[in-house]
């Protein structure tokens, strides 16, 4: 790494290197482990504190209940107060966090570090961050290491090492001991069994040359909406998987954690999961429509498009972790591509099933060479926008600019709750397409932008795989009746966000983090004007009434950024929600 880049770093971390004064005081916080990878069996958490686990594991895709539960056992060993080696150093309450930490994460005003709820909000906030933080430094190597050393030492040595500092290893190693063991217990999702001592996929359908079994046909309509996510996942495709990890079987618990006829380990679950009451793992019903959405984002977030990614893919989904970039950076990469050979074995087979075949028009298309967008310094041309459509439909609105590509009617959100299709199915993915600026929503740079970084606007990146699709989540409605959503990133999975937990001023920035409930992430929909065939929308803010906007006056430029304010005609507010295959 870069001196620039390092020095740059320093002076960003200067407030949060609280940590770092407990290197030597690891071997005294908890047992020094013989083996890693070994569970190491920690205090028993009680229903409420699991809840506590399980939400703050919302916080972003690298958390777990079980991980978060390791380092509060670290910690505190779940009890009111610190160990002695942590609260030495000014740690406070379940999640031991020092002050200068707690100040910056404390979850709501008037917050205290003794309110266990707060405490391990306020851990997996920071966590999370640190993730981001890693993620946009390029540090190669487990993430979630790297945070916890991050965590412990604090983030400069990690970033002079370019790993995991030798002062945090027996940290990391505590935490993930007792991790595994949280992930075994059935309150945790697990089986109780000992943990393997190397992932191996779960293939159910092993005897070489064997026939999969039919498809049931209870499950037939679920598996063809499925395949109707995206065509890199058709429907032959979606049914190999549950054959290949489940036969089908939705009580199925796999040696991790995994659950039901889709396998979903608890985190992706979380993640993926319908946002209704009743959708559960074990119910083919929420899972395997889960399962197109998910492998869909996972498939959708790697760069390019070839024979690898599927494998990539179902490595992501099976270890429950949406960074995954190479089979190099799990175990059990080899047992992977046993599975997706498995998986195409058996797709070749579900194909010739017409009941099965893709939808229509829908094929895998290859990707052109990338152009991608300029870091900030290059010194490189501006790329120019992607070619128009050859044909485009005669627009009824008067602009200068050129319609955008036309999207079907069909594959819209419903603005009204009563309009939705009652899967409370995320729609999408979708660019999101200014009709003023004729450019997209977007995150700086390439691949998943860090907890807490801006959203922008940029040209729309339609022929390369890029970071510019969201799905539009259902949550709840109003008391109009209009559906309010989620505007959540394809590639970080993180959700557009605003400061704090309420309304907000008008010129306020948008940001991306974490996805939550009852805050200010809910959006509606109000139909705008038409430009040929294509619909174009107010994004409203539920929380605050003010409108997505470009900033500034007029169209803005390349990486202006996007806030919200007064909803108002001849502005930039007006945005299409346009699929890829609809350019």
């Amino acid at each position: 790494m870069s001196i620039p880049m390092r020095s740059q770093f320093r002076i960003l971390m200067g407030a949060v290197m609280g940590l770092v004064t407990m290197v030597a005081l690891t071997a005294s916080v908890a047992p020094s482990p013989a083996d890693a990878g070994e569970p190491l069996p920690g205090t028993r958490v009680s229903d409420a504190d699991l809840r506590l686990l399980t939400e703050a594991a919302k916080s972003c895709p690298t958390l777990t209940p079980a991980r978060l539960a390791g380092q509060v056992m670290v910690a505190s060993r779940f009890s009111g107060m610190p160990v002695e080696a942590v609260r030495s150093v000014g740690g406070q309450g379940v999640a031991g966090l020092v002050p200068t930490v707690w100040e910056k994460w404390a979850p709501w005003e008037e917050a205290r570090p003794a309110d266990r709820e707060a405490s391990v909000t306020a851990l997996a906030h920071h966590m999370c961050q640190l993730v981001g933080q890693l993620r946009v430094l390029q540090i190669d190597g487990d993430r979630w290491q790297l945070a916890l050393a991050a965590h412990w030492v604090g983030m400069e040595p990690v970033v002079d090492a370019g790993d995991v500092p030798a002062g945090a290893q027996e940290y990391i190693d505590t935490v993930e001991r007792y991790a595994i063991w949280y992930a075994l217990q059935p309150e945790f999702g697990g089986s109780g069994d000992a943990a393997p001592e190397t992932f191996v996929p779960a293939v159910v359908w092993s005897a070489t040359g064997a026939a999969p079994s039919p498809v049931p046909d209870a499950y037939l309509e679920l598996i063809q909406a499925a395949g109707a996510v995206c065509p890199q996942l058709p429907p032959a495709r979606v049914a190999a998987q549950l054959m290949a990890t489940s036969a089908f079987d939705p009580q199925r618990l796999g040696p991790l954690g995994e659950q039901g006829i889709a396998q979903f380990l608890p985190q992706m679950w979380v993640t993926y999961a319908p946002p209704s009451a009743t959708a559960s793992p074990w119910t083919p019903a929420s899972a395997v429509p889960a399962l197109g959405q998910a492998m869909c984002a996972l498939l959708e977030a790697i760069p390019g498009t070839g024979p690898d990614d599927y494998p990539l893919a179902l490595a992501a989904f099976l270890h429950g972790d949406p960074t995954v970039r190479t089979l190099a950076e799990v175990p059990g990469g080899d047992g992977i591509l046993a599975l997706a050979e498995q998986v195409s074995r058996f797709e070749s087979e579900y194909a010739k099933d017409p009941r099965l075949a893709p939808p229509a028009g829908a094929s895998p298309s290859a990707s052109p060479a990338a152009t991608l967008k300029p870091k900030p310094g290059a010194t490189t041309g501006a790329p120019t926008a992607p070619p128009a459509p050859t044909t485009q439909p005669a627009p009824t609105v008067q602009t200068p600019k050129p319609s955008a590509p036309a999207p079907s009617a069909s594959d819209q959100p419903p603005v009204k709750a009563k309009d939705a299709d009652g899967t409370n199915r995320p729609y999408g993915p979708f660019f999101v397409y200014n009709l003023a600026t004729e450019m997209c929503l977007d995150i700086p740079g390439i691949g998943p932008g860090p907890r807490d970084g801006p959203v922008l606007q940029n040209l729309c990146y339609v022929h390369s795989q890029d970071n510019q699709e969201y799905a539009f989540v259902p949550r709840r409605a109003d008391s109009a009746g209009n559906q309010l959503y989620w505007v959540r990133s394809i590639t970080s999975q993180y959700c557009l966000d605003l400061p704090g937990l309420g309304s907000v001023p008008a010129g306020t920035r948008v940001y991306e983090t974490g996805c939550f409930d009852d805050e200010n992430q809910y959006w509606r929909l109000q139909p705008t004007v038409r430009s040929g065939d294509t619909q174009f929308y107010r994004l409203i803010n539920t929380a605050s009434n003010l409108c997505l906007d470009v900033r500034g006056t007029g169209t803005g430029g390349l990486d202006e950024h996007i806030e919200v304010t007064v909803c108002r005609g001849n502005d930039d507010h007006d945005w299409a929600l346009i699929r890829r295959v609809n350019w």
